[in-house]
């Protein structure tokens, strides 16, 4: 019996602990096999709103694999909830939030991720661009060279909407998980320098 059809056997909270110990990413996929259609399911629900906030559905069901393996580190299995319901939850709040950024659009990371440019927009062109620029100078000062490259994938003002995972996965040579750490790890970083700048903007 291969490693998938092993995996298909084993309980939600065994991929879970797999993922947390060692990061395995054959666990991660079979997660995201089993529980998409929640996610998909739940995001449908909010549909009207999304739209109306000028959000894609589609650009949010993209982003369930991160909302899964985000839901999978953060799970407990001893508060007695099934995983599904637990990222039945991290979907629905990853759902508002995604509203709510989209409405206020006052965190940096926010703002550069839905960098679009539109030639009436010349105001909000240029603060944006402002951002990426100073995220840029930070990042290209890490050691680890990849999380820029992350960020100029999914990011690129060439995409109408963040570069997918799974196709970073492929350029960069790495696992989709791989790619969601290293980003994450850039968002970090980005806040912790994002909010030095403003204290110090603000003395």
């Amino acid at each position: 019996m291969d490693l998938s059809n092993q995996l298909k056997e084993k309980t939600d909270n065994h991929l879970v602990n797999q993922i947390k110990l060692s990061q395995c990413n054959s666990s991660l996929s079979e997660l995201i096999n089993r529980h998409s259609g929640i996610c998909v399911t739940i995001c449908q629900r909010y549909s009207q709103v999304l739209s109306a906030e000028g959000v894609s559905l589609d650009e949010l069901k993209n982003e369930k694999d991160y909302v899964i393996y985000q839901a999978a580190l953060s799970y407990n299995n001893s508060k007695n909830i099934k995983f599904s319901s637990w990222l039945g939850n991290c979907m629905k709040y990853y759902c508002l939030n995604t509203i709510n950024s989209n409405k206020k659009k006052i965190k940096l990371q926010e703002r550069y991720s839905v960098y679009s440019p539109k030639e009436n927009e010349s105001q909000n062109l240029i603060k944006k661009s402002e951002d990426i620029d100073y995220i840029n100078s930070i990042l290209s000062k890490l050691k680890d060279k990849r999380i820029g490259k992350i960020y100029s994938l999914r990011y690129s003002p060439e995409h109408r909407k963040p570069l997918s995972w799974k196709k970073i996965s492929e350029k960069m040579g790495v696992s989709s998980q791989t790619a969601i750490n290293l980003h994450d790890k850039g968002r970090l970083i980005i806040n912790k320098k994002a909010n030095s700048k403003e204290i110090v903007d603000s003395i």
